[in-house]
């Protein structure tokens, strides 16, 4: 189990971690019992088995709460869990995926299936009870228990209606503006009234009593992927990832929430006073009245399907993973009756937090942009959030580096200036007020004034006659005209050669660092270049090395120590004579 935390509100993912199965084939590998596995002492497991082998592609909870199906692959099956015993009960396989289901009674008795194989099985308390087919491929699925008519909506603009009263099919509905319908649904309140959604953007709502078409709206944000009633309101999910609530009583648009992920919307919901919209990535939770945003549920695989308990805070949603996700949310309402447990997480477990901004950077559309990654949109490198997107941090300076590849310089100036700041930030120095104008002069009269002998240097400032040089705009000087460049030409390089001492002071290991040409260095009248910092070239370090010694053995012959030479005397005593001199030549007889 996790928590996340976003707008204050939080989040408990009780899908999270691993499942049993998943725990007993590691166990098994690495011949580690589960013993003494903290991992798993503290999971918890909602509901047993509430898996499926490969992922989950609906969920669905009977009207009288009890029961829960879900059908995945693979292979193809529909598991029922019962909330009593918090167990699977049944499971169930068929010979092609599960495009749609729904319940056709209050509890799990009687179900209806959709098949990828354009078959529609009818399935009772003992099993599978009868099969047929229907012409197209059919993509949604809705039931009316008023008139006990099945309907299927697929790849024609045609609405198929099986009567299971009768036990055949009814005259189609046929759509004259839409050539094919994705989604259907019934109206709440009016169990008569069936709604459709296709390709061109448009819903139709038909009354199933006169089989005609009862109102036309164009919803102008292009294929419709969801459509969802509540009461009054009506819903549509889009294929650009726009959701728009509309007053059944009024074509105009109530409200618009757009998911930043610009994903297909795979399903929306109303559950209380809070409005839920799904695409492939996250869930969005949005209040019903206002369409502000409460908060966003991050998944970390895709999502197909989300189904909620009604007065609850549990939400189910099937993923592309074994484990079918479990999320509490504490501002929806409380927990089910048949795990009132779960309310007393809250304050009994200790919360691990996630951040999702660790190691994310915040960047809007127009940021996006500017970068050159426009494309990112709708991929796994972008995850929507408020009015923009979290891109990674690493990817997003790389970006960055490419889009203004000049900004090194600019950064260059602001660390040199920095570390000036932190150089200069711990001298005493003493706060001399400076005029209005001409504010550089005056510095360097201050500074003369320190370093100067002459009296007549501190009065500048002070004399009557030249006060208006500091106060007056008019006497401004303009160190850009070429006259003072070429009257003050030396201090100006002066001062350009004290900035450069002092960048290359400040300049960081870290900076780039331009190599050195190769200097040559005379020993004995010859030229010897010096070798690499590296040792790289050998050549020219063994000449170097072979010459100093040459250098140093002749003048360590040179400066040795005299060496006397003991030479008697006519009286017999030993005297010291220098070796040096009998070590000279002899001068030329002429020279003498």
């Amino acid at each position: 189990m996790s928590v996340m935390e976003l707008n204050n509100v939080k989040v408990f993912n009780l899908s999270s971690g691993k499942s049993l199965s998943q725990f007993t084939e590691e166990s098994i590998k690495t011949k580690k019992s589960l013993r003494y596995n903290t991992e798993f002492k503290n999971r918890l497991e909602l509901i047993q088995d509430f898996e499926f082998p490969t992922a989950s592609s609906h969920v669905r909870v009977a009207q009288d709460g009890e029961y829960i199906a879900a059908s995945g692959v693979y292979p193809p099956q529909i598991r029922m869990f019962e909330t009593e015993d918090l167990s699977m009960k049944f499971q169930r396989n068929f010979d092609s995926e599960t495009i749609q289901f729904t319940f056709l009674t209050s509890d799990y008795r009687k179900l209806a299936v959709l098949g990828a194989d354009r078959s529609i099985e009818l399935h009772a308390q003992y099993g599978k009870h009868y099969s047929t087919r229907i012409p197209r491929f059919g993509r949604d699925m809705a039931y009316n228990p008023y008139n006990c008519e099945l309907m299927i909506v697929g790849a024609t603009n045609e609405s198929y209606r099986l009567n299971l009263e009768q036990g055949r099919f009814m005259a189609p509905l046929e759509s004259q503006v839409c050539g094919e319908l994705n989604v259907c649904g019934f109206l709440p309140g009016l169990k008569w009234v069936f709604g459709t959604g296709g390709n061109d953007g448009f819903v139709e709502c038909w009354d199933t009593r006169s089989r005609e078409r009862a109102a036309l709206l164009d919803a102008k944000q292009g294929e419709i992927t969801a459509l969802k009633f509540d009461s009054l309101l009506m819903a549509t999910g889009h294929a650009n990832g726009v959701v728009n609530l509309f007053d059944i009583r009024s074509p105009r648009v109530l409200h618009s929430i757009t998911h930043k992920n610009r994903l297909p919307i795979k399903s929306v919901y109303f559950h209380g006073d809070y409005f839920l919209s799904t695409d492939s990535k996250a869930i969005k939770i949005s209040n019903k009245e206002t369409s502000q945003m409460v908060t966003t549920i991050e998944s970390q695989t895709n999502i197909n399907d989300i189904e909620c308990i009604e007065n609850t805070g549990l939400i189910f949603t099937a993923n592309e993973t074994q484990r079918v996700g479990i999320y509490y949310i504490p501002l929806l309402g409380p927990a089910p009756k048949w795990c009132s447990f779960v309310d007393a997480l809250n304050d009994e477990i200790e919360e691990q937090k996630v951040n999702i901004l660790d190691n994310k950077q915040f960047v809007t559309v127009e940021e996006l942009e500017k970068l050159n990654g426009s494309d990112l949109i709708g991929t796994e490198m972008l995850a929507g959030y408020m009015h923009g997107y979290l891109l990674d941090s690493k990817l997003y300076y790389k970006l960055k580096a490419l889009a203004e590849p000049f900004d090194y310089k600019e950064y260059k100036k602001e660390r040199i200036a920095k570390k000036l700041e932190e150089k200069t930030a711990e001298r005493i120095t003493i706060k001399k007020k400076l005029p209005k104008v001409n504010k550089t002069f005056a510095a360097v009269i201050q500074k003369d004034e320190t370093q100067s002998k002459h009296p007549k240097a501190k009065e500048i400032m002070e004399d009557d006659r030249f006060k208006d040089m500091f106060f007056n705009e008019e006497f401004e000087i303009n160190q850009e005209s070429d006259d003072f460049r070429r009257l003050n030409r030396r201090r100006m390089e002066e001062r350009v050669n004290e900035d450069r001492s002092e960048e290359d002071e400040v300049i960081d290991e870290d900076e780039e660092i331009v190599p050195k040409l190769k200097k040559k260095k005379k020993v004995e009248g010859e030229l010897i270049e010096e070798p690499d910092e590296d040792g790289g070239d050998k050549i020219f370090k063994e000449r170097f090395e072979e010459k100093v010694e040459k250098v140093k053995r002749v003048r360590n012959k040179e400066k040795k120590s005299k060496i006397l030479k003991q030479k008697p005397d006519l009286v017999g005593r030993r005297t010291a004579v220098p070796m040096q001199r009998f070590l000279r030549k002899p001068k030329p007889y002429s020279q003498r």
